[in-house]
């Protein structure tokens, strides 16, 4: 192959905004599946006339009803969007693409009904789901990154306009990443974002952040020349 027809590799950096990107619009379509198939069982098993009666839930056959529903709408999706040729038959591998897919399985959400009952309202559902999905977003941010290793933590540093609060020589690339991951959600950061982050993990500060030159010359304890005049003065 001649050398102008190789491909050209992407930059790390541009493919892990590329990878994050990818990351936030598949969050945002699973966790819209995970309501959507809380509702399409709603309005299919709950509704008596305009209204929903969680009520019903109380009911066993309504349970299952309920549950079969829901599952086949995550099944839905998840051969939709993973691309899969069609719905497996087998419960175990059902329970393989949706755990794999919204961190779900048929046994735990059937529990999760049963036990609830009328109080499974879509409230409930939506505040397990965000649980669910801490897990499932974990792991594709750790995918998005996996090609970042120690080698661009400075570059890494620099895109995100660290370098007059940051000591990189203090960083391992997992720590740029961190910061990545906030910079990321909230913007421009500074020294006492970071610093509020790691206390709310229940962490020190960490050891890569400079200590502000302000500070410094604080901590020298300079005295003006006009004040030392005025006590010899005296």
């Amino acid at each position: 192959m001649a050398k102008d027809e190789k491909r050209k590799e992407p930059d790390a950096l541009e493919l892990l905004k590329q990878n994050y990107s990818k990351v936030k619009k598949i969050t945002a379509s699973t966790l819209s599946a995970h309501s959507e198939a809380y509702i399409t069982a709603q309005n299919k098993h709950l509704k008596e006339g305009k209204y929903i009666n969680h009520e019903l839930l109380e009911k066993a056959d309504v349970q299952k009803k309920f549950l079969d529903t829901m599952i086949d709408h995550y099944l839905e999706k998840a051969v939709s969007e993973l691309n899969l040729k069609e719905k497996p038959k087998d419960a175990m591998e059902q329970d393989r693409i949706l755990k794999a897919y919204a961190n779900v399985t048929r046994g735990e959400l059937d529990r999760q009904i049963k036990t609830q009952g009328k109080d499974y309202t879509l409230g409930h559902h939506e505040q397990i789901r965000d649980k669910l999905m801490e897990k499932v977003t974990q792991e594709l941010i750790a995918s998005a990154s996996g090609h970042i290793g120690q080698e661009h933590t400075g570059a890494l540093v620099k895109a995100m306009g660290l370098d007059d609060i940051v000591d990189v020589t203090k960083m391992q690339h997992t720590d740029a990443l961190a910061l990545y991951n906030m910079y990321d959600q909230k913007g421009d950061l500074s020294a006492g974002d970071i610093k509020s982050q790691y206390k709310r993990q229940g962490m020190p500060s960490p050891i890569y952040l400079k200590t502000p030159k302000k500070d410094e010359k604080k901590s020298g304890k300079v005295v003006p020349m006009d004040s030392y005049s005025k006590s010899k003065a005296a």
